[in-house]
This record gives structure tokens, C-alpha cells and sequence, in this order.
């Protein structure tokens, strides 16, 4: 466990934790499809969150 994690890391955990442990037992059709769209939403806020991060501290992710 991170001590001061980062909005994306924390993004990122909950993330994994809806990937592994909520989606898999969800059964209803429509409920999985708007779970993949919370997904998705929350991976490009991680990507947003990661950008402004990098951006305030004078780096650049898209530089790689």
C-alpha cells in the first residue's frame, strides 16, 4: 500500500478492483456494459490525472 498515492494510481487500483473483482460476477448484460463504461471512464481520468501530474511537475509523459 502507497502511502500518498497519486489520483491515477488510485484510479488505477480501483480499476483493477472493478476488472477483478466486481465484473466477474456480474451477470446482467446491461449492468456489465455500463460497468465496462465506468472502466473506461475511469482509464482515460488515470491518463488525464498522470498527464496534469507530469505536467506540474515539469516532465512529460508523451515525451517517451
Amino acid at each position: 500500500m502507497l502511502s500518498r498515492p497519486t489520483t491515477d494510481q488510485v484510479l488505477e487500483g480501483v480499476l483493477r478492483d472493478l476488472h477483478d473483482l466486481v465484473l466477474p460476477h456480474v451477470d446482467d448484460e446491461p449492468a456489465k456494459v455500463a460497468a465496462q463504461m465506468m472502466e473506461q471512464l475511469l482509464r482515460g481520468a488515470a491518463v488525464r490525472a498522470a498527464h496534469e501530474t507530469a505536467e506540474a511537475e515539469g516532465t512529460s509523459l508523451d515525451e517517451a
